[in-house]
């Protein structure tokens, strides 16, 4: 079902493969609550991949059971925290994006060389208005973006192609970046000599202009922590 909607699953087909192999090929509706626990439990992995694992498992034996396949969860009951987390995911609220882009306008020259603050803009925006994989949006060519019905067409990180809809916000910043930036270069978004940006291009540049979290874990916030937040709210135009 995933991949019918475009999602890769690797890591998600490789857990099932591993659980295949522990328990053998047997019915769904044989798996029991020891079958479950061997597989969690036969493992050096940390905290965190034992709750990835179980939730994973949780939602398998709920779409069958959702189904007729299975008559009662074979899940046990999932482990109390005993580690707090060191990687907290960081939810950029409105104001956050505002200074953020704000922060664009004094970027320093070395930072702005291969991707300049219209375009750091642009993406950012991009990114927080579609909650798409950076690699999605990096991808992009100029026929992908749709900016006269609002959508924007995928074809690459996933098996399938799809066409997701804008929202008026995002598509008025796309239409002013286009306006403004060339648009000779087959990417829509392109480093200032034309050329694709690359993932970690784009994050270190990123770093010199990020804001600081203040809610105590270490890791600052990520470019990949924008697409966490998907609501499209109205910005003024930084006038830099």
């Amino acid at each position: 079902m995933k991949r019918k909607f475009g999602v890769s699953y690797k890591w998600g087909a490789g857990m099932f493969h591993a659980f295949l192999r522990q328990t053998g090929d047997i019915p769904v509706g044989s798996v029991t609550k020891s079958h479950v626990l061997r597989f969690l439990d036969n493992s050096r992995a940390s905290g965190v991949t034992w709750i990835v694992k179980y939730r994973t498992l949780t939602a398998f034996f709920r779409h069958w059971i959702a189904r007729g396949t299975v008559g009662e969860s074979p899940m046990p009951r999932p482990r109390a925290a005993s580690v707090r987390l060191s990687v907290l995911p960081y939810i950029y609220s409105v104001s956050d994006m505002r200074r953020l882009l704000w922060a664009t306008c004094s970027m320093k020259r070395r930072a702005s060389r291969v991707i300049d603050p219209p375009t750091l803009r642009a993406v950012l925006m991009f990114l927080y208005g579609t909650g798409a994989r950076i690699s999605e949006a990096l991808a992009l060519e100029q026929n992908d973006v749709d900016l006269r019905n609002n959508t924007v067409t995928f074809h690459r990180s996933t098996l399938y192609s799809r066409t997701i809809p804008i929202g008026t916000t995002l598509g008025q910043w796309l239409r002013t970046y286009c306006i403004s930036e060339r648009k000779d270069a087959q990417n829509f978004f392109a480093r200032q000599d034309g050329k694709p940006i690359k993932p970690e291009t784009l994050i270190k540049t990123l770093e010199s202009v990020r804001i600081s979290r203040k809610d105590g874990m270490e890791r600052q916030p990520r470019l990949r922590d924008l697409s966490l937040e998907t609501t499209v709210k109205p910005w003024p135009q930084p006038k830099c």
